[in-house]
């Protein structure tokens, strides 16, 4: 009897203090929605990113590399979205100043469609390359993420999304 006392106060005991260790590691990954929108110009994108560096430094000292696949519209075209970033955090709470610098990639898929039914089989159809162009990517905004992971708010100002919102989870 003796011993089946033992073995529940080990259990229990380690249970406790399993139960008391918290994960101090940060998390590496970070999944999360966007939408922009700029006058006559709206985005909606899903995201990617990757811890690429943490440091104790006092501006910046979380690094990220970022892939972004959407969409977006304008007046007279819409289609397809691509991005890659890199970005910066700064703070060491759960409130952060983001920045980010890279290259967007565009497809105007209804301006190619247009011109793939104009060509009707008479002349060659157009070249998807055409209707794809690169532009630089920007963001400076504010993101809400505890250094623990969970949940992941971001909004601020960006090219080509303008005024952003974004909601997520960062694992």
């Amino acid at each position: 009897m003796e011993k089946v006392f033992v073995l529940i106060f080990i259990i229990g005991f380690t249970m406790h203090v399993q139960a008391q260790e918290v994960n101090t590691e940060e998390p590496k990954n970070v999944l999360y929605g966007s939408v922009g929108n700029l006058v006559l110009w709206f985005t909606t994108n899903a995201n990617y990113e990757r811890l690429i560096k943490t440091k104790d430094a006092n501006i910046f000292s979380r690094y990220y590399l970022h892939v972004g696949f959407g969409g977006y519209a304008a007046w007279a075209e819409n289609g397809r979205s691509t991005d890659v970033s890199f970005r910066w955090l700064g703070g060491r709470k759960k409130s952060h100043l983001e920045l980010g610098v890279g290259v967007v990639s565009l497809f105007d898929s209804q301006g190619y469609d247009i011109a793939k039914s104009n060509t009707q089989g008479y002349e060659p159809e157009p070249s998807r390359d055409d209707y794809r162009d690169f532009y630089p990517a920007a963001t400076v905004g504010y993101r809400f993420q505890k250094l623990r992971g969970g949940l992941v708010f971001r909004t601020g100002l960006a090219s080509p999304d303008g005024v952003y919102l974004s909601l997520g989870y960062a694992f």
